[in-house]
């Protein structure tokens, strides 16, 4: 049907609709700071020549068979239909319209060579499907919005749409979404480019049975990217919030993502579902039969994940930040509550800028390798706070833990601030640790079960400030290699919230911290601290004074004498942990249960030497 000839007597109403020049249009300096490569057609333009559409005048379904810009105004109950050439784009100018499909998707475009979809400032546009499609055939349209090929949004409207079968917004190449202000709800998934999905700029109002944001085009390594460069997310969604089945790249934007019913809702409840891999955790059983359960996490990439800017405030009953390879933190601000982790990356871990801070989680930071170069990070986790372990979600054993083999593994801290308080071990590498740079407090576990530091093989300090607060059962203090100084104090137990610090000989204070836990394990490095100079460790007191990394440096007052020490070797210990003391047993074991004390066999009626119960493992 040829509309232009059709609608040829609507000429004098497309002007009220505002064919003049639109303060949508985006000048040239914006297009070429894309880190996507965008068409000339695919930013907001005016649309003097458009074919006026009066929506209201229709019957039911409608079908544009030819290509051009259309001007849409008013409402249809049916379905718009686009079939042309693959040559050939396609462009609707939404001017406050309200299309309810009856049997199928509100627009549909069969074939094209793009469709665009304009929605000018100021103008109010609603699009809903219907329950049950007719069509149930391979390439039947299955959202309110479904593209067979490229798709672009553009314009700063704003656009309602309610996907009552399935999914808001589908292209089933290539959809770009260059700005406009968006309100979708879906029984499954909010919008889905499914070789790429683009988003230049926006707002973004989701509540989503499925995935917010996605593109997942599995048949090919070169697709499934998401690239996101700017706008505002609000998104509620059962699974995860953003998913890119290849990489994931943010270059800015503003989210705020609830996934799962948010971190209340865990992972790592005592019923829970063990993790699994990339788009699910793994099968509940119940009578024989298994169930998926979905992933919920806030954003997740089974490739490489990069942020460089944004404000992130997630709330996720999975992961927060989820990367099958590697994951990469340049910058931004982020408020993490998750029932699992913080930031999971099976492959590596990077931070190299931003302001972290986990609020929340099972483990706060993961990665085969993690390495942090800078930002401020502060991790509140149920068990391990930074975890460098190699393996992925794919293996596992128990509920709420991710299974990671031991291996050569790297936790690398070359600057920074950290603040790690965790129920589990502080920082934990299945291989070595490095520190160069930075400032790195942990509060660790109040009980025996766990240390402040773990690792297998070493931890070299060379540089940086370090005060790691726990319990002796399992403590470890820095390799002997170190190119900096250390001290472990071993000391009766102390009350959380009793301050801790260190002074000189001479009475000076150096540095001190407020643990919120009970502890009777601290280890410190600084280079404050010298070859062969003594130094006292003082418990309770108070200070007005605390710097960004949780540090006390002055105006410390009272408090008692607790240990003294004086600098003989890299790591000097006062008194052995009893987690030294338990090592020392296992390896002189004599046989028949029985045990070396300081070289004498400990009799089998002889109580163990522990001042307190001994670890519990």
């Amino acid at each position: 049907m040829n509309y232009k000839r059709i609608l040829i007597g609507s000429m004098i109403s497309l002007c009220s609709f505002g064919c003049t020049a639109q303060s949508d249009v985006t000048n040239t300096s914006d297009k070429e700071k894309s880190a996507v490569t965008y068409d000339e057609d695919d930013y907001f333009e005016t649309y003097d020549n458009a074919t006026p559409i009066d929506l209201n005048n229709q019957n039911n379904d409608m079908t544009i068979q030819e290509a051009g810009t259309y001007l849409l105004s008013g409402s249809l109950q049916g379905t718009i239909t686009i079939t042309v050439k693959q040559t050939e784009t396609v462009r609707l100018v939404l001017n406050n319209v309200d299309i309810q499909a009856n049997d199928s998707a509100a627009i549909h475009c069969t074939q094209a060579k793009k469709l665009i979809i304009s929605l000018p400032e100021g103008t109010m546009n609603t699009l809903s499907d219907a329950q049950d499609y007719t069509d149930t055939s391979e390439n039947a349209p299955s959202s309110t919005i479904f593209a067979q090929d490229d798709l672009t949004i553009n314009g700063t409207g704003t656009l309602h749409v309610k996907g009552n079968k399935n999914d808001g917004i589908i292209s089933k190449d290539t959809l770009k979404l260059m700005e406009g202000s968006y309100e979708i709800t879906a029984l499954d998934n909010g919008i889905v480019g499914r070789d790429y999905l683009y988003v230049r700029d926006g707002v973004y109002h989701m509540n989503v049975g499925k995935d917010g944001l996605k593109a997942n085009y599995d048949k090919d390594d070169t697709k499934g990217d998401v690239i996101i460069e700017n706008g505002s997310f609000d998104i509620t969604s059962e699974n995860d919030g953003i998913q890119a089945e290849r990489a994931l790249s943010i270059y800015g934007g503003s989210f705020q993502i609830v996934s799962g019913g948010g971190n209340e809702n865990a992972s790592t409840s005592a019923n829970a579902n063990q993790p699994g891999g990339f788009g699910r955790w793994n099968f509940e059983k119940n009578d024989n039969t298994e169930t998926e359960t979905p992933s919920a996490k806030g954003i997740k990439s089974s490739a490489d994940l990069m942020i460089y800017d944004g404000v992130f405030n997630f709330d996720c009953s999975d992961d927060c930040i989820h990367a099958n390879a590697n994951v990469t933190v340049k910058g931004g601000e982020f408020t993490l509550l998750s029932g699992d982790d913080g930031i999971h990356a099976d492959g590596t871990l990077s931070i190299e800028g931003g302001v972290v801070d986990v609020k929340k989680s099972y483990e706060g930071l993961e990665g085969s390798d993690v390495i942090i170069q800078a930002g401020d990070i502060a991790i509140v986790s149920m068990d391990d706070g930074i975890n460098a372990a190699g393996g992925s979600d794919e293996e596992t054993t128990q509920p709420s833990m991710d299974h990671f083999r031991a291996g050569n593994n790297t936790l690398q801290i070359l600057g920074g601030t950290i603040h790690v308080d965790a129920d589990g071990d502080g920082i934990d590498s299945n291989g070595e640790i490095i520190m160069e740079e930075g400032t790195l407090v942990i509060f660790g576990p109040s009980d025996n079960g766990n240390g402040a530091i773990d690792y297998e093989k070493s931890f070299m300090i060379n540089g940086g400030t370090m005060i790691a607060v726990g319990f002796s059962g399992m403590a470890q203090g820095i390799s002997q290699d170190s190119a900096q100084n250390a001290i472990m104090f071993n000391i009766p137990s102390q009350k959380a919230d009793t301050l801790v610090y260190l002074s000189d000989a001479n009475g000076n204070v150096l540095l001190g911290v407020q643990p919120t836990k009970a502890y009777d394990n601290i280890v410190i490095s600084s280079a404050k601290l010298k070859d062969q100079s003594t130094y006292v460790l003082y418990c309770g007191g108070n200070s007005a004074e605390v710097n960004d990394a949780g540090i006390m440096e002055s105006n410390i007052q009272g408090g008692e004498k607790c240990e003294e020490a004086t600098i003989s070797q890299r790591m000097t210990t006062v008194k052995e942990s009893k987690g030294a003391q338990m090592d020392q047993r296992f390896d002189q074991s004599m046989g028949d249960g029985e045990m070396p004390q300081n070289g004498k066999p400990i009799q089998n009626d002889e109580e163990p030497p522990f001042d307190k119960e001994p670890p519990q493992f």
